[in-house]
């Protein structure tokens, strides 16, 4: 991992090729990804089609990782939560960024939302920066 920056996703948006963010599991009626908070919320208002199409993803093949192509933009979903008011849960937090990381290129830059509500918490710090390679900022 190289830094940690500040900031919203649309404050970063032409710096990097590949962005990846935290979704829940939850599904509104109208089979929407709930996407009201953090980077889900930036994407939400960015990509109006993007709530959809994670939502339908959900309903179809259950919560996992996604990817999708925006323009010159590779953008990963990950499960951080199962529902929207739960906690999250650190190792499908963990598993979801490994994951990730398969459909990563070595020259791509990329930039991961910060997976936790506490921004400060030490230990998925730590576990960032050794799970982490050089071409990979956080957003905190």
């Amino acid at each position: 991992m190289k830094n940690y920056v500040e900031g919203t996703i649309a404050n970063h948006w032409f710096d990097y090729d590949v962005y990846i963010f935290c979704i829940n599991g939850s599904v509104t009626s109208a089979r929407l990804n709930v996407m009201g908070k953090g980077c889900g919320k930036d994407f939400a208002r960015a990509i109006p089609s993007l709530p959809s199409a994670i939502g339908e993803a959900i309903l179809r093949t259950g919560l996992h990782c996604q990817v999708y192509q925006y323009v010159d933009h590779k953008i990963i979903a990950i499960p951080n939560k199962t529902l929207w008011f739960l906690e999250e849960d650190r190792e499908l937090i963990k598993e979801s960024i490994l994951k990730a990381k398969e459909w990563v290129k070595d020259d791509e830059n990329v930039l991961v939302e910060f997976p936790l509500t506490n921004h400060y918490d030490k230990e998925m710090k730590i576990w960032l920066e050794e799970n982490l390679g050089d071409n990979y900022d956080v957003l905190i």
